[in-house]
């Protein structure tokens, strides 16, 4: 039987373990990022992201592109291996394994991943299930979670109204006890401008979405919400069994006559500005408390943390000591165990059956180390 070390502290002395806050993402928030300001924008293309999709999700990644493209330096987030055209979906990030398979995934993480850059992959469309298997795989199989990236979301398409919200939230919960150093974005499905059965599908899923990242503090990127919003404010809706549903608002789609639902010129903008919106809301929140997590092994413990700059400091280094009768409660205390911006560490050669108590601080400068919030 393997032996195990005593892990009493996943946290700082003091930290509470907590999830990120809730931010629920929606046509609310759109107005508003023409006012952020270009410190606030400046921190966003310093992000690093990671995103699955389809067709839509070109779309958005179109309008992401159409955006950076028009003002470099004010919309900094650039696309990975960008082509100069979204034809036909380009994703930066090739796939590997068997297309649906069990092994499906995104092609494997490059060795170092750059600053205000969007890792995207064009996974297509196998049934929503492996859509949902293709995205934790990345993580697994091809290291997408070991400090490669900030943000990583998976957004599935409209043609997708029997997906289960139920196992796309366990996926996603799963996800973030494994990887706490990658901020999971949670996604709504996108619509269509159709009054049916299917749509109704839709507007239930993103129902129990929206439900459920209020109720456990998740970050939710509500594309559904957004596109369901004309600019001039008014709401689409339709009611069906009693229920109000949303849908796709017509100037949004390619071609609404003859039953296209892929975002035009208007609705890449739109859905992109979310996007900005989304990544803001991790800069302007400073009550984002540091999430940092541990798992003891035999002789070892491996450390992972959130990006100290979603909760409100201007640096990524993190300075963490630990001890074998107390939680260290300054930055001379204990045995130093790391120092620097990763957000994952193996404190390795240890004891089994010995207790080991962690502390972990953060620093706006790089060098003075004080409490996270």
């Amino acid at each position: 039987m393997r032996a195990t070390l005593q892990l009493w502290l996943l946290a700082a002395s003091g930290l509470t373990v907590l999830p990120h806050g809730s931010f629920a993402i929606n046509h609310t928030h759109i107005a508003a990022v023409s006012n952020l300001s270009q410190a606030v924008m400046d921190a966003v293309g310093r992000q690093r992201w990671f995103f699955t999709h389809a067709s839509v999700g070109g779309n958005i990644v179109e309008g992401m592109h159409t955006l950076q493209a028009g003002r470099p330096t004010r919309y900094k987030l650039s696309i990975y291996n960008w082509p100069g055209a979204d034809g036909s979906y380009h994703g930066g990030v090739a796939t590997t394994g068997s297309f649906g398979g069990a092994n499906y995934r995104a092609a494997t993480a490059p060795s170092s991943t750059s600053s205000g850059m969007i890792y995207e992959c064009y996974r297509e469309n196998p049934p929503w299930q492996n859509k949902f298997a293709c995205f934790s795989n990345s993580f697994s199989m091809s290291g997408w979670g070991n400090g490669k990236v900030d943000f990583a979301m998976d957004k599935l398409c409209w043609i997708d109204p029997d997906a289960n919200s139920t196992t796309y939230v366990a996926c996603m919960s799963r996800l973030e006890q494994m990887y706490p150093a990658v901020r999971m974005v949670y996604v709504t499905i996108p619509l269509t401008g159709l009054h049916d059965s299917e749509n109704n599908l839709r507007n239930n899923y993103n129902r129990a979405i929206r439900a459920f990242c209020t109720l456990h503090s998740n970050l939710l990127y509500d594309v559904a919400d957004i596109q369901a919003w004309a600019p001039n404010g008014v709401q689409q809706t339709y009611v069906s069994g009693g229920v109000t549903n949303q849908k796709l608002y017509s100037g949004y789609a390619s071609d609404p006559g003859g039953g296209d639902w892929h975002l035009n010129s208007a609705g890449q903008e739109r859905l992109a500005l979310g996007w900005y919106a989304l990544a803001a809301s991790a800069v302007t929140n400073t009550a984002v408390p540091l999430v940092f997590r541990a798992v003891a092994l035999t002789d070892n413990v491996i450390l992972r943390w959130s990006d100290p700059t979603a909760s409100g400091v201007t640096n990524a280094c993190v300075h963490i000591r630990s001890a074998t009768n107390d939680y260290p409660a300054n930055t001379a205390a204990g045995v130093s165990v790391y120092t620097g911006t990763n957000r994952m560490h193996e404190d390795a050669g240890l004891i089994s059956g010995q207790a080991y108590y962690y502390s972990v601080w953060i620093s706006n400068d790089g060098a003075n180390f004080t409490n996270p919030p």
